[in-house]
């Protein structure tokens, strides 16, 4: 969504530039890129994005002298949940339609739980920017303008990331839910 207001207060042109966007998904792929049933990738994402600007503006078009000042803005904030999920009883020496020459050769034989696990691995992104502007000209002839204009930003990012790993001893298989509650405050 965005949306702009203009209010002219005579001399003063207020203008307000808002915008808002969520995004949400879910998608899985297949990560070992065989037709073995090996590996699932699963990915929950959700972005939600705001902005607010506010401008100020001189009003009078025919003055020689211009000026806008303002203030703008903006918080983001990305969460992604990442799980792979491990067949950990899948046999790389099997025979069957996958294998009809008998074990994959490409892979290490033995069960795949020997060198795979399950993955969760949460991450979060926040990103919060403020900045104040302002800029005049003043024309000098009709051909000829001076310009100038200062901008102050303060951008703040925070990054949380963690890993979990199932590979534990007596645990072969490990369940994770995306839609899991996840603490990113350690």
């Amino acid at each position: 969504f965005t949306g702009t207001i203009n209010y002219d207060a005579g001399p003063v042109l207020i203008r307000s530039i808002t915008g808002y966007s969520d995004f949400f998904a879910r998608r899985s792929s297949d990560n070992d890129f065989s037709p073995a049933p090996v590996a699932i990738d699963y990915n929950w994402t959700r972005v939600s994005t705001y902005s607010q600007e506010i401008q100020f503006l001189s009003n009078n078009k025919s003055s020689p002298f211009q000026w806008i000042v303002g203030g703008y803005f903006f918080s983001d904030k990305v969460e992604e949940r990442f799980f792979s999920d491990n067949n950990l009883a899948f046999s790389t020496t099997g025979t069957g339609p996958l294998f009809p020459g008998g074990a994959i050769g490409l892979l290490p034989t033995g069960s795949i739980s020997a060198f795979r696990d399950d993955a969760f691995g949460p991450v979060q992104v926040r990103t919060k920017s403020l900045a104040a502007f302002g800029q005049a000209s003043y024309n000098l002839t009709e051909a000829l303008r001076v310009t100038a204009g200062a901008r102050f930003t303060s951008d703040e990012k925070r990054y949380a990331a963690g890993v979990t790993r199932a590979k534990q001893p007596g645990v072969t298989n490990y369940a994770f839910g995306l839609e899991q509650p996840v603490n990113y405050a350690c």
